[in-house]
């Protein structure tokens, strides 16, 4: 659709009607991703260094249509789910991921893909949480340790959720000891840690 700055937006779905629009727009995130990894070897050679990318995939109704004056419009999308997904992108950089979807998408694609749900989280100006995912790759793509790591956070996780944080630490504490830790475990670790000993409280929904 457009540049933004460092940023260029891509819309699925509209003008044309497309049912499959999340999973093409899913799809497309990893495509991206894989490519990067591509040019980065090529400049590797160079002695360029590497480039990074995040990216957010969020799915929902939005405006479609040309937007702006009579002299200067161009055709775009607008709405909640649009500023969701921008605000996806950037929480990439909290947990050290690269692709994050959003509730919506992951209910549209996840036969198709591997993720890792990886927390539940109510962005700025935002009232109500939303579960966040990690895309992986699609399935099929990703090695039996790697999904049984994935299936270990999502336990932690299942356990900070119920406020059982002592099992939730011993799980990722595993992790950690295994060298199989990351940006998320770490985060979740250290909140389950600081949660233990003091609780979060009785009105406390499970998101940060």
């Amino acid at each position: 659709d457009k540049f933004i700055g460092d940023a260029l937006m891509c819309f699925f779905g509209v003008p044309i009607r497309n049912k499959i629009h999340p999973y093409e727009a899913t799809l497309t995130a990893y495509q991206m991703q894989q490519r990067l990894i591509k040019i980065n070897e090529r400049g590797k050679k160079q002695g360029l260094p590497p480039l990074g990318m995040r990216i957010g995939v969020n799915s929902g109704k939005v405006v479609a249509g040309n937007m702006g004056t009579d002299t200067l419009f161009n055709y775009t999308i607008m709405g909640d789910c649009v500023n969701l997904g921008a605000r996806l992108e950037s929480v990439n950089k909290f947990y050290g991921t690269s692709i994050i979807i959003g509730e919506t998408t992951y209910q549209e694609v996840y036969e198709h893909f591997h993720t890792r749900k990886l927390d539940k989280i109510r962005v700025k100006g935002k009232s109500k949480a939303i579960f966040i995912y990690e895309l992986l790759a699609p399935k099929g793509e990703v090695s039996p340790e790697k999904l049984r790591n994935v299936r270990a956070y999502e336990e932690a996780f299942e356990a900070y959720q119920q406020q059982n944080f002592s099992d939730a630490i011993n799980i990722l504490n595993k992790l950690v000891k295994s060298g199989n830790s990351d940006v998320a475990v770490n985060l979740l670790q250290n909140r389950c840690k600081e949660y233990d000993n003091l609780s979060p409280g009785t009105n406390w929904d499970g998101s940060y």
